[in-house]
C-alpha cells in the first residue's frame, strides 16, 4: 500500500530510483519479476535507446516502445523521384538498413540514364515489339491509384513494377505464393506490371 510523505526529498546520485527503471538490452528488460510488474511499468532500454512500457498486461508480449514520430525521406522511384513518409525510431531504423540514401539512388538513376534515340521509343512501339517476338512478357494495367497491387501470374514467374510514364517503381515487393505478389506503396499509384 502507498505510503504518503508529507516532505520533499532530493537523490544525489546518478542512479535510477529503482533498478528497473533502466535496463541494459532487451533480456534484462524481460527478465524484471512478474512480481514487480505493473500496467504502465515503464523502462529505459540502453542497447536501442528506446523507452518501453507495459500496455494491457503484464507479460513479455505486452512491452510496447514509446517512439516520437518524425519526418524520413526514403527512395522510391515516383515521378519525382521520392516519396516521405511519418515513421516513428523504429521505423527509421528499419529503413536506414533496407533501403539507399537519396544520393545513391541519383547516382543510380544517373548512371541509367537512358539515351535519346532510345527513349524516343513509346510504350506502344515497346508493346509491338513484343507481339512481334511472341509476347515474351504480359502486361497488367492498374489504372486507378491503389496503395496495394495484388498481381496474381503463372507460376514462377518475374514481376517487376513500372509507373505511368514507364519508369520502373522499387516498393515493398511480397512473393505471397509461387503465383500471388504484392506491391506496397506509402503512396496511391498506377501503373502497370511486366510478367516475365
Amino acid at each position: 500500500m502507498a505510503r504518503e510523505l508529507p516532505i520533499n526529498f532530493r537523490i544525489y546520485i546518478p542512479e535510477p530510483v529503482e533498478v528497473k527503471m533502466v535496463s541494459l538490452n532487451l533480456t534484462v528488460r524481460d527478465a524484471i519479476s512478474p512480481l514487480e510488474r505493473f500496467k504502465g511499468l515503464f523502462t529505459y532500454v540502453i542497447e536501442d535507446d528506446t523507452f518501453y512500457y507495459l500496455s494491457n498486461g503484464i507479460t513479455n508480449h505486452h512491452w510496447k516502445p514509446i517512439v516520437t514520430p518524425g519526418l524520413i525521406e526514403i527512395l522510391d522511384d515516383f515521378t519525382d523521384g521520392k516519396q516521405t513518409i511519418v515513421s516513428g525510431h523504429g521505423l527509421k531504423e528499419y529503413l536506414s538498413k533496407n533501403y539507399y540514401s537519396k544520393q545513391e539512388v541519383d547516382n543510380l538513376l544517373e548512371a541509367q540514364k537512358i539515351p535519346d534515340h532510345i527513349a524516343s521509343i513509346t510504350q506502344e512501339d515497346v508493346n509491338k515489339l513484343k507481339t512481334i517476338q511472341g509476347d515474351i512478357s504480359i502486361v497488367t494495367q492498374i489504372s486507378e491509384p491503389k496503395s496495394t497491387w495484388l498481381i496474381s501470374h503463372p507460376e514462377n514467374k518475374s514481376v517487376n513494377a513500372f509507373n505511368l510514364v514507364g519508369i520502373q517503381v522499387y516498393g515493398r515487393k511480397t512473393n505471397i505464393s509461387s503465383t500471388l505478389t504484392a506491391f506496397s506503396w506509402t503512396n496511391p499509384l498506377a501503373g502497370y506490371v511486366e510478367i516475365n
